[in-house]
């Protein structure tokens, strides 16, 4: 069995060095340190217990070198995933989670975590429908309503992928 060791402020320290080491914040070795200890201290508050998680502390420290905002674990993860679908052509990933989301919820409801395809199908199907109806941010109502091809295949791939995975 493997465990996964929590990072100390060092390791965390060492870490984001490595990270940011060339970004474009980090032209001289004052400026890598000094950008480490503030990459370090906005990471440790905004995960919170959570920054010592090799992988979230990763993640995070990659947004913040792109200067993409977040406040919390939710906000860095729907960040995080949109970045991953928009260097795939994606774009609106986030959206198209969200209606997952309220269908994997509705299996939850029922105390399951699976679905055959057909009934997956319904489910998303209605995730979008009370995503609109719920008066969802115009730029949701829109993508879940026409979205492009790209969209389209993202959001397709996810539908049919999901409840293989939930399985």
């Amino acid at each position: 069995m493997f465990v996964v060791a929590d990072l100390d402020h060092e390791r965390r320290a060492g870490l984001a060095q490595r990270l940011l080491v060339g970004s474009p914040a980090a032209d001289t070795l004052e400026d890598v340190a000094a950008s480490v200890r503030m990459t370090v201290a906005q990471v440790d508050h905004a995960l919170g217990d959570a920054a010592g998680n090799p992988l979230l502390f990763t993640m995070a420290v990659t947004l913040f070198a792109a200067d993409v905002p977040f406040t919390s674990r939710a906000t860095m993860s729907a960040a995080f995933v949109e970045r991953l679908a928009e260097r795939t052509g994606a774009a609106g990933i986030v959206v198209a989670a969200c209606a997952l989301g309220v269908a994997y919820a509705a299996l939850l409801d029922n105390g399951r975590r699976y679905a055959d395809p057909y009934e997956w199908a319904a489910l998303v199907d209605q995730a979008g429908a009370s995503l609109q109806i719920a008066g969802a941010a115009e730029q949701s109502v829109q993508l879940l309503a026409v979205p492009t091809p790209t969209q389209r295949r993202a959001f397709e791939l996810l539908h049919i992928s999901l409840p293989l995975r939930l399985r």
